[in-house]
């Protein structure tokens, strides 16, 4: 897990396919790798606008499933574990 600046001011997006996703009602970004896809980054907004209050939950070398649904299934787990 990362915690901090989003995707779009970090990220060569030449090499990515960026994508509109939702974890748990919150705004999110998913990031996949280019050209293989089986490594996903998905950034959540915790604070829409504010880029200190991101986290991100990465995964990599999926070759059984789509790596962006299970970035999105670490990301809800870290939510559900966030006090308040």
């Amino acid at each position: 897990m990362t915690i901090g600046s989003g995707i779009s001011l970090t990220t060569d997006t030449a090499n990515v396919e960026l994508s509109d996703s939702e974890v748990r009602g919150i705004a999110a970004t998913a990031m996949r790798i280019k050209p293989r896809g089986t490594s996903c980054m998905v950034e959540v907004a915790l604070v829409p606008d504010d880029d200190a209050q991101t986290f991100h939950a990465d995964v990599s070398a999926v070759t059984d499933g789509d790596p962006c649904r299970l970035a999105e299934r670490v990301a809800a787990h870290i939510l559900d574990t966030l006090p308040g």
